[in-house]
C-alpha cells in the first residue's frame, strides 16, 4: 500500500486531522493542525457525524477553514453528511486506508499525548483544561515556538477571501452577504448595492 506524502502547510489551519477516542467511558475527539500542532480536544454525547461536523465547524469558525482534513475511515467520517460538509465548505478531505492508520499519523499521535495528558489530570486531581494549556503553551524540540505562540492569523471567509454557501459560486463574499447569489444585486450593511 503507497502512502500518499503531503507538502508542508505555510500556515496554521490550512490542513487539520481529526480523530476520535475513548477515555474512561468518554468519547473525544482530538483535531491538531499540521503547522503549529495545536491540539483541540471535544467531549461527545454521541459519536454521529451531526457532532463531529458541530464541533468541525467550531473550530474553523475561530481558526479559519482548512483546504484539507485528514481522518480515518470511521462511520462517522464515511457518512454522507459528512462528505455533504467537506464539500460545501470546499475541503478535500483525505481518509486513511484500514489498517493503515499511520496515513492519519499526526492524529494518532495527537491522541495519544491527549490520553498520556488526561489520564495524569485525572490521577493527580488537576484540571484538564489546565493540563491542556501547558501543553498548547509548552515549546517544541529544537528550540521551535510553542503551539500557542503560532499566530493562528485565522483564514475566514472575508472580504479578502472566498466561501462557498447555500449553492453559490465561490467568490469573495462578506460574512453579511451571505444571503447573495451570484449574478444577483444585494445591498450590504453599509447600503452598498454589489453583485457578485
Amino acid at each position: 500500500m503507497l502512502l500518499i506524502q503531503y507538502n508542508k502547510e505555510a500556515s496554521p489551519w490550512e490542513k487539520v486531522a481529526t480523530d476520535l477516542f475513548e477515555i474512561q467511558g468518554r468519547h473525544y475527539m482530538v483535531t491538531v493542525d499540521y503547522f503549529a500542532n495545536f491540539i483541540e480536544v471535544d467531549f461527545f454525547t454521541s459519536l454521529s457525524a451531526g457532532q463531529v461536523i458541530t464541533k468541525l465547524k467550531r473550530h474553523f469558525a475561530r481558526y479559519g477553514v482548512p483546504k484539507m482534513v485528514v481522518t480515518d475511515s470511521g462511520t462517522q467520517f464515511t457518512a454522507g453528511k459528512f462528505s455533504n460538509f467537506t464539500s460545501k465548505w470546499g475541503i478535500h478531505h483525505v481518509m486513511s486506508t484500514p489498517g493503515h492508520h499511520q496515513a492519519n499519523g499526526k492524529a494518532e499521535s495527537a491522541v495519544k499525548i491527549v490520553k498520556r495528558m488526561m489520564r495524569k489530570a485525572i490521577a493527580e486531581g488537576e484540571d484538564q483544561y489546565e493540563a491542556l494549556l501547558e501543553l498548547r503553551s509548552t515549546p517544541r524540540h529544537g528550540g521551535l515556538p510553542s503551539p500557542a505562540q503560532h499566530d493562528p492569523d485565522p483564514h475566514t471567509p472575508t472580504g479578502a477571501e472566498s466561501y462557498t454557501h447555500r449553492g453559490c459560486a465561490r467568490r469573495m463574499v462578506r460574512f453579511y452577504d451571505f444571503s447573495a447569489c451570484v449574478g444577483k444585486k444585494h445591498e450590504n450593511r453599509d447600503g452598498v448595492s454589489n453583485t457578485v
